[in-house]
């Protein structure tokens, strides 16, 4: 069983006044850009689950497997970011992890993300002379570059869906809770019908932290509850959508 940590994973974030900068004190030839703190804090405690070292140490120095980068929302995933990614010394791989976000029940609006990081991409250099279709695929992107770099996109949840990380991380909830969790979907259609104010969009939040809510202890924040299911080997880990997703992230790292 992993060691428990006392303290959250750090986050690397370099920031500015204008904007959210890529933080280049690491060196890590493995890198993913997420939009947010979640995907940077919980997608490590994914990864190790399924038996991958996150934190590793060579010769004295210590480092992840993969530096995870919390960009602040897609806005900021620009395609300069992406080029400077692209033309860091050392680099083998770069991922990027978004949100579908859309909950319209309209395939055009589920890959409306997709898209728009699509024409970013389109419009780096490094990256003209690959194809990036039109929809994502299931398994997710990943293609190496004339450089020899790899690189790969994932669309939270599942590349197919409209949701985000709460919607990909209803998934891993305990088979034991599944009845416990089919309640709070419930309650949270219920809460809306009264009057709740959440927008539609966010309603994988909502039936998250309603579940969140019900836990031992109830103030848990997604990274607390993930990290204790996993020290507890309680993740439900034959998940199809975590397993596609490890499946990518091991493709595109070599790992």
């Amino acid at each position: 069983m992993p060691k428990k940590s006392k303290t959250p994973r750090k986050l690397l974030i370099a920031q500015s006044e204008s904007s959210l900068l890529v933080d280049k004190t690491s060196q890590n030839p493995r890198r993913l850009l997420v939009e947010g703190k979640n995907d940077h804090l919980v997608i490590p405690e994914i990864i190790e689950a399924h038996g991958i070292t996150w934190e590793l140490e060579e010769s004295g120095i210590k480092r992840t497997v993969v530096n995870i980068q919390a960009m602040g929302g897609i806005d900021n995933i620009t395609a300069d970011v992406i080029s400077t990614e692209l033309k860091s010394s050392g680099l083998c791989a770069l991922g990027i992890v978004i949100d579908a976000d859309n909950i319209q029940g309209k395939q055009s609006d589920d890959i409306q993300n997709w898209i728009k990081l699509r024409n970013k991409c389109q419009s780096v250099d490094e990256l003209t002379d690959i194809n990036i279709p039109d929809m994502p695929n299931k398994a997710g992107l990943v293609t190496q570059l004339e450089s020899g770099i790899k690189f790969g996109i994932w669309v939270m949840p599942d590349n197919q869906s409209s949701g985000m990380l709460e919607t990909f991380l209803a998934s891993v909830i305990p088979i034991e809770q599944a009845n416990l969790w089919n309640y709070a979907v419930e309650v949270v259609d219920r809460a809306r019908e009264l009057g709740a104010p959440f927008i539609k969009n966010h309603r994988d939040k909502a039936r998250i932290h309603t579940w969140l809510s019900w836990q031992n202890p109830p103030d848990q924040s997604l990274y607390d509850a993930v990290k204790i299911l996993k020290e507890g080997e309680k993740l439900n880990l034959t998940s199809p959508q975590v397993q596609a997703f490890v499946d990518w992230f091991r493709r595109l790292y070599d790992l």
